[in-house]
């Protein structure tokens, strides 16, 4: 453990402007392939994984080859006599702290792609990986990798008891603080939101931990999302809300009901724009995602708290009243009632009787 931490501790934690694209993905134009007179150059003295790391990272090769490298490295791994994880690491520093933002982003997805295809017991400790990935969400170029790294350590059943708050809180810090994620492209987003998703299911506390912030800046993370992927998550995101401010005995939460309740009318607006829900998949669609799917997902969303009652209704009763501009469609009609039924059989009979009168 302690030999990774000194690997993950010359961690390129800062991205300067020269390494940020200028739009939201890397083009060919943006980064450069690797050099042959690179740090991770092959020499006579490598061992036979260095070569494989390297055809990984050079963005010239193929699909295929890079295919067949990760192959060929997670066997030598689970090999009785390959290589070692913590041996694969040492030969990747110059990868993963190159100043050629190719060989960094790639070093990166790399070692993601290595520790969700390896059994756990062939990885390295999970607090050090996750730490380091953590801490690579500043750097613009690394934060794919990073985030697929944290979320396949946050999904191993078995990363339930060896990631703990001390480990996870800097990690949704980071995430929340330093990733603008709607200046990401669409794989990035969803990445980012099935990371917050997990945190908020298993880790509830870390989240509450930020308190006031952690609303606000959630709200940042979704607000202006139109791929509908994206949105599914979102959705369900604002339905684990509960967990984090309104803690069952078992969830961990102890978040302060305050904080959403300081927060409920700009978590309502930022969903409102999505109601009601105006979707039809093109042909040929593979994304796989259909209206009714969204419609049940914000519903989701807005009878996830009683918190939401007062805000929801309002808008609910703004689509459907007479001075609605223009005058709401059948379609519209239907959608409002819906999710007026919704918002009864969630929040209850004694949430809904104060507002019974405007209903």
């Amino acid at each position: 453990m302690e030999a990774l931490a000194r690997i993950f501790g010359r961690n390129r934690s800062e991205v300067s402007d020269d390494d940020k694209p200028e739009d939201e993905s890397m083009s060919s134009a943006d980064i450069q392939p690797v050099a042959t007179d690179s740090p991770s150059a092959l020499t006579r003295n490598d061992p036979p994984w260095v070569e494989l790391v390297n055809i990984y990272v050079d963005q010239t090769g193929s699909e295929a080859s890079h295919a067949q490298a990760l192959e060929s490295l997670v066997q030598m791994i689970c090999g009785d006599d390959g290589v070692k994880f913590l041996q694969l690491v040492q030969s990747m520093d110059s990868h993963l702290n190159s100043t050629d933002i190719t060989v960094r982003a790639r070093g990166t997805i790399l070692l993601a792609e290595v520790v969700s295809s390896i059994p756990d017991d062939k990885a390295a400790n999970s607090s050090a990986l996750a730490a380091f990935f953590a801490a690579r969400l500043s750097d613009w170029p690394s934060v794919r990798g990073a985030l697929k790294g944290l979320l396949c350590l946050l999904r191993r059943e078995a990363n339930a008891t060896k990631l703990n708050l001390d480990t996870v809180s800097p990690t949704i810090s980071a995430l929340l603080k330093k990733v603008h994620v709607q200046s990401h492209p669409q794989p990035d987003r969803q990445l980012c939101f099935e990371v917050l998703l997990r945190v908020m299911q298993t880790f509830p506390s870390a989240c509450a931990a930020l308190g006031p912030e952690f609303p606000d800046r959630l709200i940042s993370a979704v607000d202006g999302e139109k791929d509908p992927r994206c949105l599914l998550l979102a959705f369900q995101l604002w339905q684990a809300l509960p967990l984090v401010f309104q803690p069952a005995a078992r969830s961990g939460g102890g978040g302060d009901l305050r904080h959403l309740e300081e927060h409920a009318e700009e978590l309502c607006d930022v969903m409102a724009c999505y109601f009601p829900i105006v979707f039809t998949a093109p042909p040929g669609d593979k994304r796989g995602v259909t209206r009714e799917m969204l419609q049940q997902g914000l519903k989701g969303a807005f009878t996830s708290t009683p918190v939401f009652t007062e805000h929801v209704l309002a808008l609910i009763l703004s689509k459907l009243g007479a001075a609605a501009d223009p005058p709401p469609s059948t379609a519209v009609i239907v959608d409002s009632l819906d999710m007026l039924s919704g918002c009864i059989d969630a929040y209850g009979a004694e949430t809904m009787l104060p507002h019974i009168s405007a209903v």
